[in-house]
């Protein structure tokens, strides 16, 4: 049986009445082996969208990477993270920070919003950013 085959069988069940960190740690560790399984981010992202005002900075950075990582652009999601970005971007520690704008550009997601407030903060916290 396939990895894909046996997830099929499990991962619905699952995914329903996870936290916040929960998704974005399963969507960040899918796409870190680059296993793209739409339907499973389909959900992940219809349950990121009911829950979007308890994500943290590190768990809205996760989920936009994933996203990004894997090519996938589901463009509510995207623009909830953006909007849930602006609102929190004092929170975020320069990773999280470099992480979401990577994201936003990997995938050409342009929220005119969201820019200016990355770029102001990163100005701000620019003796903090780690060049890896």
């Amino acid at each position: 049986m396939l990895v894909r085959d046996a997830l099929d069988l499990v991962w619905h069940d699952c995914v329903h009445g996870m936290d916040s960190m929960n998704l974005s740690n399963i969507a960040w560790a899918f796409a870190l082996v680059g296993c793209d399984h739409v339907p499973l981010f389909e959900v992940i992202s219809a349950s990121s969208l009911r829950m979007i005002k308890d994500f943290g900075a590190q768990e809205l950075a996760n989920i936009a990477w994933s996203y990004a990582k894997l090519f996938l652009q589901y463009d509510p999601l995207l623009e909830a993270l953006a909007c849930s970005s602006m609102r929190r971007i004092d929170e975020f520690a320069s990773q999280h920070i470099s992480n979401t704008a990577w994201a936003f550009a990997a995938i050409d997601f342009l929220h005119a919003p969201l820019m200016p407030v990355i770029a102001a903060s990163s100005i701000l916290t620019v003796e903090s950013f780690d060049p890896q």
